[in-house]
């Protein structure tokens, strides 16, 4: 079977070195030289199902449990790190590592002892975290790079001009965001990252910050580099880093340890993540096209398994562990939106009717502001789901009055209570709390919480 791989991100390459293990013939198609317009180029290369698992569906787990030992099967001897992700917080945020724990499994609790004998130079920054042993990590570009060799080894080639598709049997999509606008219900998530460099921190796997506004994983590569990462905003905008992320994840890595503080910013990238509404990918097939998309921030840790069902999908041969069938199209229960980017108010809603009357309703935004009433409801009634599901509902006093509800940001909060429109004013604990922010500032048991809106009329 001749088939033509479009895509030569990690979905592309492991599709194929899944296609070229079974005897078929394969070419890969990509216009931009190397990997510049690859999302998975400015991965973390976390390998970690169980903290995920936090903020996605059960598949992602299930799914991801197997991505360290085919990276490992594929990749040369040391390219995976199996030292496991520490999860830890500044002492005052302690209530969010209780919420990270409530919501996973695979874990252990540790205290500052073994997270100083584990990372020695975090020794006496935190009292207590989390250790998932079973994680793992890579270097993304390395991987990327050292797959495609590989495939080229095997004769597999690899071009970036005009390809005669009549030439194949089948045609595998997996050109990832170039895709939002064509595909239904698929959107972009953009994810900010930068790269530092300092002799004077050293750390032996990812290590993730929890805070309140700007939760960081910060993942250490060879040469003293470490990725820092990542936003997830609600916009398919690939243009440079903004200030304020900048100096979000700037503060972050200083928090984790000050001597960040004095490192060299190498690198700062951008990368749109292709997502659709739960945040799981889909593969799918029509006439001799089989399409890969929607990975989002799980490219490394789901790519082999996807591998593997498009290598099955292609060649006919059952697959033990597909992904969820998507929603059927026109009619059916939608998926509860559970993503954290889904609420970012940060999102650049283009083209959006801020006058009033039924725009909203006709053609609501990608984001929660600015959603019709119906569509308010609609989201409401799914986080409302996704959030009994976890069973960690907290106490919270909301305007004077005692509230439990299962939010664990400000904007889930404001959706949860059907609050709606750009002209809210909140403040937690006395402290104002902007728009932009809302998705992000985490929400603690007993909080004081403040909701203002504009009176109508004069």
């Amino acid at each position: 079977m001749r088939v033509l791989i479009k895509g030569a991100g990690v979905a592309g390459l492991t599709s194929a070195h899944e296609l070229v293990a079974r005897g078929a013939e394969v070419m890969v198609s990509d216009p931009s030289p190397g990997f510049a317009s690859a999302a998975s180029w400015y991965a973390g290369g976390m390998l970690a199902p169980w903290c995920e698992r936090e903020s996605a569906e059960e598949a992602v787990l299930t799914r991801g449990i197997g991505a360290a030992d085919w990276w490992e099967a594929v990749l040369p001897a040391g390219s995976v790190h199996r030292n496991g992700t520490l999860v830890v917080a500044p002492p005052r945020d302690a209530a969010e590592l209780k919420r990270f724990a409530s919501r996973t499994s695979g874990f252990r609790w540790i205290g500052a002892e073994e997270i100083g004998a584990l990372e020695p130079a975090l020794a006496g920054r935190f009292r207590q975290a989390l250790f998932f042993a079973e994680e793992a990590h890579l270097d993304p570009r390395l991987a990327l790079s050292t797959l495609r060799q590989g495939l080229e080894a095997q004769g597999v080639v690899f071009s970036g001009g005009p390809i005669d598709e009549g030439r194949f049997d089948l045609t595998i999509d997996c050109t990832g965001a170039a895709q939002i606008g064509d595909i239904e219900g698929l959107r972009g998530v953009r994810g900010e990252m930068l790269y530092l460099q300092t002799e004077e921190v050293a750390l032996s796997r990812p290590v993730r910050l929890l805070h309140p506004r700007i939760p960081l994983y910060i993942v250490p590569r060879s040469g003293g580099l470490f990725m820092c990462g990542a936003t997830m905003i609600e916009s398919d905008d690939a243009g440079p880093m903004t200030a304020r992320s900048l100096m979000e994840i700037l503060n972050g890595a200083y928090t984790l340890h000050p001597a960040f503080a004095e490192a060299r910013l190498v690198e700062t990238g951008t990368g749109v993540r292709p997502a659709y509404a739960d945040n799981l990918p889909r593969v799918s097939r029509h006439e001799s096209t089989i399409t890969v998309n929607g990975l989002y921030r799980h490219g490394f840790l789901l790519s082999p398994a996807l591998a593997e069902e498009v290598a099955a999908l292609a060649l006919g041969q059952p697959c033990g562990r597909p992904l969820p069938n998507p929603p059927p199209q026109g009619g059916g229960a939608k998926q509860p939106l559970r993503s954290p980017a889904i609420f970012d108010h940060r999102a650049r809603c283009k083209g959006r009717d801020r006058g009033g009357g039924n725009a909203a309703e006709e053609a609501p935004p990608p984001c929660g502001e600015g959603l019709g009433r119906g569509e308010i409801r609609r989201v409401w009634r799914g986080m409302r789901k996704g959030f009994s599901e976890r069973k960690c509902p907290m106490k919270f006093t909301i305007n004077g009055e005692e509230h439990e509800l299962p939010a664990t940001t400000v904007a889930d909060l404001l959706l949860l209570l059907e609050y709606e429109g750009e002209w809210l004013a909140t403040a937690v604990n006395g402290e104002l709390v902007h728009g932009a922010d809302r998705a992000r500032h985490r929400l603690s048991e007993s909080d004081r919480i403040e909701i203002l809106s504009p009176m109508q009329g004069g």
